[in-house]
């Protein structure tokens, strides 16, 4: 069943003009609505039986949401370039923020990322519900962070530098799975343009070297537990069926492979070119897997399709 619900009055009502602002990430909600956030700084939720809908600023001063939300029993969690939020609909229907988590943003917007502030869509995992944790990354010079709260309360267990300083940064959301949390570097990944609005990067280019690192949340912080060299050139994506974390990675020459990673150790266990020049470019974007265990992947020219071997 398809169903429309327009958006757009709601912005006319909150900043006066129907194209004032614009959604920048939606996503169902375990409450039935369907949440949004706008690249103004905004937040709130469509009701599907009753087609209301509820809009709010996320704070006072100016804030744009420039990566996706995520949803959980907990609530919403959304990181603006300043800050992170949970978000929930009140007793009356409010847009409310259960917690505001600001963070390092930096001066400046890196090279391989596509705004100024944090890369990272909000991740839930945890070892018993599976959404007790959210982590993101920050943006702090000279070596990004990764940061993991408590989801119900917002409180801090960990902010700990991910890499060295020629590779820490990141576009990509962190996999979390129990109580491990895996960041993949973009820092200095070439991307053919970027978004209006973006800013200047500092500096304005650097070396893609890559780089995969393994973290253990423990009653004492975050824990390293392996780096790689891998240079992922898509969102890693981690199969708990298999035990493997599959992504794309991208060499000195431009050859596309799909990569499969031992989420325990790090090791690489395979490659499979999947393409090889400039328009093999899979652009960081994330790719899905079917039940099959073929990979759809999205890259300049279209969408491949690779298969187990064996098949």
């Amino acid at each position: 069943m398809q169903q429309r619900l327009p958006v757009v009055p709601a912005f006319a009502r909150v900043c006066g003009a129907e194209d004032c602002d614009a959604v920048t990430t939606l996503a169902p909600g375990y409450d039935g609505r369907i949440w949004f956030a706008t690249a103004h700084g905004r937040a709130g939720y469509v009701d599907r039986r009753t087609k209301q809908v509820r809009l709010r600023r996320l704070s006072d001063r100016t804030e744009i949401v420039a990566n996706s939300m995520s949803t959980s029993p907990d609530g919403v969690a959304v990181t603006s370039d300043r800050a992170t939020y949970l978000l929930r609909a009140g007793r009356t229907g409010r847009v409310r923020t259960v917690w505001r988590r600001g963070y390092d943003r930096g001066p400046a917007r890196k090279p391989g990322q596509l705004s100024h502030g944090s890369g990272a869509t909000p991740t839930f995992f945890g070892p018993r519900t599976g959404h007790e944790l959210v982590a993101i990354t920050d943006n702090a010079r000279p070596r990004a962070h990764l940061l993991v709260y408590r989801a119900g309360t917002g409180r801090l267990l960990c902010r700990v530098p991910f890499l060295d300083a020629a590779g820490s940064g990141t576009e990509n959301s962190p996999i979390g799975w129990r109580r491990s949390v895996y960041v993949a570097s973009t820092y200095g990944y070439p991307y053919p343009t970027t978004p209006d609005g973006a800013g200047e990067a500092d500096p304005a280019t650097a070396d893609f070297v890559g780089g995969m690192q393994r973290f253990d949340v423990t009653r004492k912080g975050c824990r390293s537990r392996w780096t790689n060299t891998v240079r992922s050139a898509a969102v890693p994506k981690l199969s708990t069926a298999e035990g493997v974390i599959y992504t794309v990675s991208r060499s000195r020459a431009l050859v596309y492979e799909l990569t499969r990673i031992a989420p325990c150790t790090g090791r690489v266990l395979s490659r499979s070119t999947i393409g090889v020049g400039p328009l093999a470019d899979t652009l960081q974007m994330v790719g899905t897997t079917l039940p099959d265990r073929t990979l759809l992947q999205g890259n300049l020219l279209g969408l491949t399709a690779t298969r187990p071997r064996g098949r």
